[in-house]
């Protein structure tokens, strides 16, 4: 009896799309479409393709909103924003602080806020937005969102040619979530950001990377105020190192 010989199985390569989709366990996978770089390049190492994904959902975790989430989010963001095409901000729990904007070179001529109060207006203003062409990014507080209703925003992103980000309290990270990046922040030391990637397309991210927080010409501004400081000016300079450090797009006061 002759054997019946066993079917050629095909190597990913072969097919037209399936190698972006397949990756060993160890190693990074690539991005489903084009990046953006974080303004990190610690971070982007470690991200599939090297930024923050478009045509995706990334979810930011943090155990209090408004604390460190613009530390993470300006250095990119901020170099994509234009008035043609702007950011759209989506519930933001406090009025932002434009001036911390301009630190990084952009304006609030590059920024549209979406006053949406409850989650259903919430939901509903990201889910427009992640299908409007023309923005820089998206940005949305979802805080009470589900599953599945991240699985509806996940196929409305997975069409959007811009980064979407959605920013949830750090008690969901032991929910079930679509998004194909979730990353966890928060503060660190002076001027620091520590950051742990909970998912990603690749082997499982260990420990916590810590990122210096502060734009590019203030690190430089206070290089220069410490080597120049005399010992009766140390008040005055843990003031200023207390006001730069501040979240760059930070809150204002109530």
């Amino acid at each position: 009896m002759q054997a019946t010989p066993l079917p050629q199985r095909t190597a990913p390569e072969a097919v037209p799309g399936m190698a972006a989709q397949v990756w060993r366990g160890n190693q990074l996978g690539s991005a489903q479409g084009r990046v953006c770089p974080s303004g990190f390049k610690t971070l982007d190492t470690e991200l599939p393709g090297g930024g923050w994904p478009c045509c995706a959902i990334t979810e930011v975790l943090q155990p209090q909103c408004s604390a460190a989430e613009w530390r993470l989010l300006l250095p990119g963001l901020a170099a994509l924003a234009t008035p043609q095409r702007p950011l759209l901000v989506v519930g933001a729990p406090q009025q932002p602080y434009f001036g911390g904007l301009r630190l990084y070179g952009a304006s609030e001529q590059c920024v549209v806020l979406v006053c949406a109060q409850t989650p259903a207006q919430q939901l509903w203003a990201t889910e427009q937005a992640l299908k409007t062409e023309g923005l820089a990014a998206v940005v949305a507080w979802l805080p009470h969102a589900r599953a599945e209703q991240i699985r509806r925003l996940q196929a409305c992103a997975s069409r959007c040619l811009a980064p979407a980000f959605l920013l949830r309290p750090q008690a969901t990270q032991f929910e079930s979530s679509a998004a194909p990046l979730r990353v966890q922040i928060r503060l660190g030391g002076m001027h620091t950001l520590a950051v742990h990637i909970l998912k990603r397309r690749g082997p499982m991210h260990e420990g916590w990377i810590t990122l210096n927080a502060l734009p590019p010409h203030l690190v430089d501004v206070l290089s220069r105020q410490s080597a120049h400081a005399e010992p009766e000016q140390e008040g005055a300079g843990a003031v200023l190192d207390g006001a730069v450090g501040r979240p760059a797009l930070a809150v204002a006061s109530a």
